[in-house]
């Protein structure tokens, strides 16, 4: 059997990007070279593939007060991908790889399938893998108050996850599980810390959402364990959002208007440390517990759009 493959279209572009982050008393600037081409197939078995690879050079300047440093790497990627059909099996593969540099053999994985079952609604599933190198701050931190010098390996990340929807029934669950090997953390005196072994993080959900007219309700239940303290994550967690939507001025402009209440379960939510912007464990003071509330209004006009919101609204109406 001869199976016809004609390229649709083909491409390729050349993209700069110049990140530049400032923290106390440290200046990290990121520019980025990426060269990209692609093509996509039809008439063939898959009916439409798209394909891209691409290849870069990425390099790190960070300046402190007492040091300066510069990392570079060299990295190729590639990924294949349908046409994101609802109606259709739909699919996402992505690769990365660091082939030289500093962060060598650094490399990410991704793959993702989405299958319609008509009237029985969709089943995704997700996996993604991630083998990193530890950042500069992690690595290396001089101040007046913290001085480290870490000689840190390599984390590894992978991830599994499975959803399930109905659509026509505003209705989802699902659940991931989080496997991360040789993980990096800041203690309770704020110094780096790699964790020797894996931390396992589960999670599942449930999701229902309620259409009346113009109102709407969303709501998402979450449940999550972790097996080591070195990540802090409450147990239950949920999100419920109220809102009206409307359009005005002969459906022109979009309006959204309503109230968001989150509530998660108290735990050791992680200490900020403002002299170098990171947070750390801590086990002395549980957070949370209680629920907040958040009043928003939003619209949109065309491309533009604009958002206003009032965090914790309900504060100092109840003790």
């Amino acid at each position: 059997t001869t199976i016809a493959v004609a390229p649709k279209r083909a491409f390729m572009l050349t993209s700069v990007f110049i990140n530049l982050t400032r923290l106390p008393s440290i200046i990290i600037l990121t520019p980025l070279i990426r060269k990209v081409c692609g093509f996509l197939l039809e008439n063939n078995i898959y009916h439409q593939i798209n394909a891209e690879v691409s290849a870069g050079y990425q390099t790190f300047e960070y300046t402190q007060q007492f040091i300066r440093r510069s990392t570079e790497n060299m990295f190729a990627e590639g990924s294949v991908f349908g046409m994101h059909d609802e109606n259709k099996i739909d699919y996402t593969l992505k690769a990365k790889y660091v082939y030289d540099g500093n962060n060598k053999d650094d490399y990410s994985a991704e793959a993702n399938l989405k299958l319609p079952l008509k009237v029985f609604g969709n089943l995704q599933a997700d996996f993604s893998r991630i083998l990193y190198s530890p950042n500069v701050l992690q690595s290396v931190y001089i101040s007046n108050h913290f001085e480290w010098y870490m000689n840190l390996g390599k984390s590894e990340a992978t991830v599994y996850s499975l959803k399930y929807e109905l659509p026509k029934h505003f209705l989802a669950i699902g659940g991931s599980n989080y496997s991360i090997s040789d993980y990096i953390y800041f203690d309770n005196l704020s110094e780096p810390v790699q964790f020797s072994g894996s931390v396992n993080v589960k999670q599942a959900f449930i999701q229902k959402n309620f259409r009346f007219r113009k109102f709407q309700l969303t709501n998402t239940a979450y449940w999550q364990s972790v097996d080591a303290n070195v990540i802090p994550i409450p147990n239950f967690a949920l999100h419920h959002s109220l809102f009206i939507e409307s359009f005005l001025f002969k459906k022109k402009l979009l309006t959204q208007f309503g109230i968001d209440v989150h509530y998660t379960s108290d735990y050791y939510a992680p200490a900020y440390n403002p002299a170098i912007s990171i947070f750390y464990l801590q086990d002395s003071v549980k957070t949370n517990g209680y629920a907040l509330a958040d009043v928003f209004f939003n619209f949109k006009i065309k491309t533009a759009s604009v958002f206003i919101k009032l965090h914790n609204a309900g504060y100092g109406l109840i003790d």
